[in-house]
């Protein structure tokens, strides 16, 4: 997980992505320019999640999956997986009650969590981060109503195609 996390940031750097400052803490800048031409060579389109204002790129071999009671339940908006079920990238809306941002994140490290990283992806600010014991890295965003948006691509594993992850990340941006 800590490796996609990694992979993002080197490709980013190589791709003349620069690291951004603010007061003293690096923030970690990823944009879709600088992996769209990789995504070209994979079959794959956008998919806007209207509700919430987002958008983002998922491969052909991800599909759809029907959502559980449960799952929307816990606020999940939209599950993507392969055939499978070998890899999947996941959306949840998540309320805040009144949590800050910092005491989101430091909710989720609490409840095993790892490695926070903030990030700037297509210019929305968030958080990345791991949930080792789930093979899952996670980006969190906070909304303009103060609730957040957490984007889970998972599993991370030596075994998965972590570029396409990677891809998948890269393209969290607000919808047009």
């Amino acid at each position: 997980m800590k490796k996609l996390f990694a992979l993002i940031l080197a490709l980013a750097l190589m791709l003349s992505a620069m690291p951004v400052f603010a007061t003293e803490t690096q923030v970690t800048e990823i944009n879709w320019s600088d992996v769209e031409v990789l995504a070209d060579m994979v079959e794959g389109e956008f998919v806007t999640l209207e509700n919430i204002g987002l958008k983002l790129w998922i491969p052909a071999d991800f599909k759809p999956m029907e959502l559980t009671e449960e799952q929307a339940g816990v606020g999940m908006l939209a599950i993507y997986a392969t055939e499978g079920d070998t890899a999947a990238v996941s959306v949840q809306y998540v309320e805040s009650n009144g949590l800050t941002m910092d005491e989101f994140i430091n909710q989720m490290m609490e409840n095993g969590g790892a490695e926070p990283e903030q990030v700037l992806i297509n210019g929305l600010e968030g958080v990345g981060y791991d949930l080792p014991a789930e093979n899952t890295s996670c980006a969190v965003f906070q909304t303009e109503s103060g609730n957040f948006v957490q984007v889970m691509v998972a599993p991370v594993t030596a075994d998965t195609d972590s570029t396409v992850l990677m891809m998948i990340i890269s393209s969290i941006q607000a919808a047009e």
